[in-house]
């Protein structure tokens, strides 16, 4: 992806991942398509595959193709995209104490 700012390319990952990864519980594990587009039941295929080549694209996720029939592909966090765990957590806690200030 090119970004104009370091904003940009912050929030446009961050939201990837976020949604991808985190929210699915995958970020320790290997996960196959399947299984994501099972938790992710509101993405389309077409949709949740952009992403994951966007993120692959990026180094953030690691695609693994197996040479079977019905084909079989994994994903799992990279080296480099594990380092962005601490900022997701962050961001997870500072969306906590936002809704709970702007509900009350």
């Amino acid at each position: 992806m090119k970004f104009k700012d370091k904003w940009e390319i912050t929030g446009a990952l961050a939201s990837q991942i976020d949604e991808l990864l985190y929210k699915r519980r995958i970020k320790n594990k290997v996960c196959r398509f399947s299984e994501l587009q099972k938790r992710m039941p509101n993405c389309s295929r077409r949709m949740l595959s952009l992403q994951l080549s966007e993120l692959e694209k990026d180094n953030i996720v690691e695609k693994k193709l197996y040479p079977v029939i019905p084909p079989k592909t994994e994903y799992k966090l990279t080296r480099f995209g594990q380092t962005l765990t601490p900022l997701i957590i962050e961001m997870e806690k500072w969306g906590r104490i936002y809704n709970t200030i702007n509900l009350e």
